[in-house]
């Protein structure tokens, strides 16, 4: 699939926009809603956080630059992230998500439109482009926030309205 410049754009703007929106989604946050872990199991919000700037850091980040600059990328399928979160600071992590974020845009934006239609292989059979690996972005950006609104909402982070 070919994207236009203008679609490229409005994508890549939204990749930017990601840390920001966080930011202003965990400023309502109570201290307490940081460490409490989900009824079901899985990970507080602070861990999520953290995982977050690992995915950019470790999956997109290296994917972003084997497609731009191996003549045949060959793309690791999710790799196991190892989640030792407790003693990180999830105020560092959303820095780091921040920058690692800008810096994964700034490589899109000015990738040519060779670097575009170059595909390279994901796991055994699968092709994947440039434009794939932003949609894919965008997607697991969308996930993520729903869970971090379902785990906002169990843990009573958001403020009272006085509705």
């Amino acid at each position: 699939m070919k994207a236009s410049v203008s679609v490229l754009t409005e994508q890549c703007d939204a990749l930017a926009n990601f840390p920001t929106f966080l930011t202003r989604l965990v400023e309502v946050w109570p201290a307490h809603a940081f460490k409490t872990v989900p009824k079901a199991g899985g990970l507080s919000l602070s861990a999520r956080i953290c995982l977050l700037r690992d995915v950019e850091s470790e999956t997109h980040a290296v994917r972003i630059r084997k497609l731009l600059w191996c003549e045949t990328p060959t793309l690791e399928v999710d790799r196991p992230i190892t989640l030792k979160y407790e003693e990180d600071s999830w105020r560092i992590a959303l820095y780091e998500l921040f920058q690692l974020r800008l810096g994964n845009v700034a490589a899109l934006r000015r990738a040519d439109s060779e670097s575009y239609r170059r595909c390279g292989s994901l796991g055994s059979n699968r092709e994947f482009t440039l434009h794939d690996l932003i949609v894919h972005m965008l997607e697991h950006d969308i996930g993520q926030t729903a869970e971090l609104f379902q785990l906002a909402s169990e843990c009573g982070a958001w403020p009272e309205t006085g509705a």
